[in-house]
């Protein structure tokens, strides 16, 4: 949601987590890969114009590389350092969302959700009831839910301490062979 926008990059950013603030791409978690190239893509035409290189172009190619970059990074910059796929989702408004919702269930990731009344419960594995169109609910449930994010993080930094390092979890998409 475009009210929402600000609020979600504030908390995610906070507690240092990926988001989607502009609009969701079809197929950012079950066709991962090709996200991956496309941020490869825009590390390429940021390396373009911090070398000069871009300048170097003809106004048109260099105007059609711009475009290029800012598009990229207008609908994956909060996926920018995203290595593998999320432990949860979360979305604002879960009527809106679908898609994100439907991908995450694909494979197998629990979805938290604010629900207004016109939404549908069983599209989330946890709603959260709530105002979707108040910025200042979002705001609150969203800083609540980076707080609870951040604790997590330090809670389990020091088990790792104590423990050691686990191998990092692999998860595969759940489709027929």
């Amino acid at each position: 949601k475009r009210q929402a926008q600000k609020a979600v990059e504030a908390a995610a950013n906070r507690c240092g987590m990926h988001y989607v603030s502009e609009r969701w791409l079809g197929g950012t978690l079950t066709n991962f890969r090709t996200i991956r190239l496309r941020l490869q893509r825009l590390e390429q035409l940021e390396a373009m114009e911090q070398d000069g290189s871009l300048e170097a172009e003809s106004k048109k190619h260099a105007s059609r590389l711009k475009r290029e970059m800012r598009k990229i990074r207008t609908n994956l910059e909060g996926v920018r350092k995203m290595t593998r796929l999320p432990g949860a989702v979360v979305v604002v408004d879960a009527k809106k969302e679908y898609l994100a919702l439907r991908e995450a269930g694909k494979l197998g990731i629990p979805t938290v959700g604010i629900l207004d009344t016109d939404s549908d419960p069983d599209t989330v594995d946890v709603a959260i009831p709530a105002n979707d169109d108040s910025i200042r609910a979002v705001e609150i449930i969203l800083n609540e839910l980076a707080d609870a994010v951040a604790v997590g993080k330090t809670m389990v930094s020091v088990r790792q301490q104590e423990t050691g390092p686990r191998p990092p979890r692999r998860v595969r998409p759940r489709r027929p062979a």
